[in-house]
């Protein structure tokens, strides 16, 4: 029972987080980074502030998360393909390749909420 309980506590902890990232992120959508404050995501996430500051120390913080999720997906989807699509393929194809896995990325993680 424990471990069920410790489950739904891990997996709220991660939602959470998804769900500041992605007010971070439709925020961003209609005004600069600069201008956004904890206040904006976490009345866009339906938080309070302690949820924000016990998963992130600031906004800059949620953005290297973003940004780190960007870098792994890229490193694992799409450039560990590389080899493979220079052995068959231009390397304008392979640029477009990537540039498309990235994007359909973007499409999938940018907006979820």
């Amino acid at each position: 029972m424990a471990k069920d309980k410790q489950m739904t506590v891990s997996n709220k902890s991660l939602q959470t987080r998804e769900n500041i990232k992605s007010s971070l992120l439709t925020l961003m959508e209609d005004q600069p980074f600069t201008t956004i404050t904890i206040q904006d995501i976490v009345k866009e996430a339906g938080l309070n502030r302690s949820s924000f500051y016990r998963y992130f120390d600031d906004k800059y913080a949620v953005v290297e998360e973003i940004e780190n999720e960007i870098i792994e997906y890229l490193e694992n989807e799409a450039i560990g393909r590389v080899e493979e699509l220079f052995a068959q393929t231009s390397k304008y194809e392979v640029l477009y390749h990537i540039l498309n896995k990235f994007s359909n990325w973007c499409e999938t993680n940018g907006n979820s909420q």
